[in-house]
């Protein structure tokens, strides 16, 4: 829909041996210009996920108060932080995943509707979003020592 190709950055599963996590993530996430954070309980406990998270809302600052965080909410009763509260998100909470879900045909259809409609969501805050700019600020990682 976009009429170029997009590039999508998932923070797993692409780093390679012996790379420094946190200058991967910082590097990748620097250039990339929507954040879409799968909200669940354990994306809030993560240190990474507040500073890429940090890092996009200065990002929107600089670019003019355009929205470049698209939060999923995937657990009900989770407790938000303070920074999650004023932010609106698309809600995924409606049916638990689960693996016996994805046997339901209804359910399977359901789930596809909606994973669409997040994508035109995207779609839509990306066709909004400023071109990559060299001065945003990368997401500053503190590596805990061990």
């Amino acid at each position: 829909q976009l009429g170029r190709e997009v590039s999508i950055f998932f923070d797993f599963g692409e780093l390679n041996l012996g790379a420094t996590w946190a200058d991967h993530l910082a590097d990748n996430l620097s250039q990339s210009r929507l954040l879409l954070p799968i909200m669940t309980p354990r994306y809030f406990r993560s240190q990474w996920a507040s500073a890429e998270w940090a890092a996009f809302e200065d990002r929107e600052r600089l670019a003019g108060g355009s929205s470049l965080i698209l939060p999923v909410l995937m657990h009900r009763n989770v407790e938000l932080p303070e920074w999650v509260l004023d932010r609106q998100w698309f809600d995924m909470t409606e049916q638990p995943l689960h693996a016996a879900v994805f046997r339901d045909k209804r359910y399977m259809l359901y789930l596809t509707e909606r994973i669409q409609g997040l994508a035109r969501h995207a779609v839509e805050l990306l066709e909004e979003v400023p071109p990559y700019s060299a001065v945003w600020p990368k997401p500053k990682f503190e590596v805990a020592a061990s």
